[in-house]
């Protein structure tokens, strides 16, 4: 619901002309990185596409929280006296008004266009700033966790972890401030952080554009690895509360995390960790107990075709072995050699991911031959 638009701009330092999309409206409700921008000085700056002068817009923008029940009006004084100042203002407002309004009805259909309208009458007194730098100061004031304002604010906390960010120079004290720091577990975190990106990158900024959009995905993939471990944990007290003459099928139908390969390292791992030899060895068996399955789970052929295969010393030995076990290039195979690459990915094991990304390869090529004879003659 926020809003830009593109205008044409003349550099103030040489003078050319371009175009450029600029911010008129903040509405933090929808898009709450716009706040994190403005609060930075990212919002509406321009870098000039032939002298590569560096500078802010300074044209009138509108800043809405419905939480704080804020609105501001960015007016610079170059606008008018105070009352042309304040008619742009109160014209800027109302046209938001309008449409937030009609949002807000959507949303809630049980509110009459009395009870919306009361609701929104904090919409007609907006404050004016006529110094963008004044709208900000103020903005950080209120809302840094630092501050008697709201420590419940998510741009205050991300301003702050992304502050303390800039002093990690190892991956420990990486991880020491993403744990530190609990706005980066929040789902919302790398949206917001995207929406920086793409504000650097229209910018020209292609470094902090890409920092952004790095540190987006990491926390993706962390936010993705703690769900795993969460789901790995309820797997495993699932599997301690099963008494050794009850089958274990129920609990890999009820827990889908016990069938990732990556779960099986995971175990090893932690049974490495841990102090405690018991834990330790429950979580070996466990991760023995996987292996069996997973095993148990090939097509016939496929594990003695494999170390067949393995232990095959020249090209026509490995065709040789191919050619006996059909079974290595079946779609079930190929599907086992992509989860076991993937697996010693995960472990940074790069000479056995090699194998399997290899042998995947041949076998796909094979397959994929067959395939087209048999088309061929079916065609015939």
């Amino acid at each position: 619901m926020s809003r830009k638009e593109t205008t044409k701009i003349s550099c103030p330092n040489c003078g050319h002309h371009f175009q450029r999309d600029v911010w008129t409206l903040i509405n933090v409700d929808t898009e709450p990185y716009l706040k994190t921008a403005l609060v930075t000085g990212l919002l509406n700056l321009t870098r000039c596409p032939k002298c590569n002068y560096e500078y802010f817009l300074a044209l009138p923008l509108v800043y809405h929280e419905t939480k704080t029940r804020r609105v501001w009006c960015y007016i610079p004084e170059e606008m008018g006296n105070i009352a042309e100042r304040e008619a742009l203002a109160l014209s800027m407002v109302s046209e938001f008004r309008q449409e937030l309004n009609l949002m807000l009805r959507t949303l809630n259909r049980d509110v009459t266009p009395m009870q919306m309208e009361i609701a929104l009458t904090y919409l007609e007194s907006p404050r004016i700033f006529d110094e963008i730098n004044e709208m900000v100061e103020e903005l950080q004031q209120v809302e840094h966790p630092d501050s008697a304002g709201n420590e419940d604010d998510a741009t205050a906390q991300l301003l702050a972890a992304l502050e303390a960010l800039q002093d990690v120079d190892s991956d420990k004290k990486f991880a020491a401030v993403l744990k530190a720091h609990s706005i980066f577990a929040s789902s919302e975190t790398p949206t917001h952080l995207r929406g920086l990106s793409e504000l650097a990158q229209a910018y020209g900024d292609d470094e902090k554009a890409e920092y952004f959009n790095n540190l987006a995905g990491i926390l993706e993939s962390a936010t993705g690895r703690e769900a795993d471990a969460d789901a790995l944990i309820e797997a495993l007290a699932a599997i301690a509360e099963v008494s050794p003459e009850e089958d274990l099928d129920p609990v890999f139908l009820a827990h889908s995390i016990l069938s990732k390969p990556e779960s099986i390292e995971r175990l090893r791992q932690a049974a490495v960790e841990t102090d405690d030899e018991n834990t330790a060895q429950f979580y070996c068996n466990v991760a023995d107990m996987l292996e069996e399955r997973q095993i148990a789970q090939l097509p016939p052929g496929l594990d003695e075709a494999l170390q067949t295969f393995a232990e095959a010393d020249s090209t026509e030995e490995h065709l040789a072995v191919i050619t006996l076990h059909p079974v290595l290039h079946s779609p079930e195979a190929i599907n086992y050699f992509q989860q076991q690459a993937a697996m010693a990915a995960q472990a940074e094991e790069k000479d056995v991911v090699e194998f399997w990304e290899n042998l995947t390869e041949i076998m796909e090529r094979i397959r994929s031959t067959e395939i087209g004879e048999d088309a061929e003659i079916h065609s015939d």
